[in-house]
C-alpha cells in the first residue's frame, strides 16, 4: 500500500427528484470507466463501485489502508459528495 495513489469512485443511487435536472447521462463502462453524454467523455478510476453497492464494498476497498494507519502508517482517505 505504500507510495499508492489510487482513486475510488462510487456512484450513488440517483434520488426520484434527480431524475428530471440530471445535466448529463452517464454508464459504468467495466469496472474502471465511466462515460458521460453517451461517450463523449470518459473518466478513469482505480476502481468503480456500482450504485447498488453497500456500505461494507466501500469498506473492503479502504480496509487495507485502514490496516496500515494501525500498523503507524500515515494514510488518508478523502470522500467529496
Amino acid at each position: 500500500m505504500k507510495g499508492t495513489v489510487r482513486v475510488i469512485c462510487r456512484v450513488r443511487p440517483v434520488l426520484d427528484h434527480e431524475r428530471k435536472c440530471l445535466v448529463s447521462d452517464f454508464a459504468l463502462v467495466g469496472s474502471h470507466k465511466i462515460s458521460i453524454n453517451n461517450g463523449q467523455r470518459t473518466f478513469k478510476y482505480d476502481r468503480v463501485l456500482k450504485s447498488t453497492s453497500k456500505q461494507n464494498n466501500v469498506f473492503e476497498e479502504v480496509q487495507p489502508l485502514i490496516e496500515s494507519a494501525m500498523q503507524g502508517f500515515n494514510v488518508c482517505v478523502m470522500a467529496y459528495g
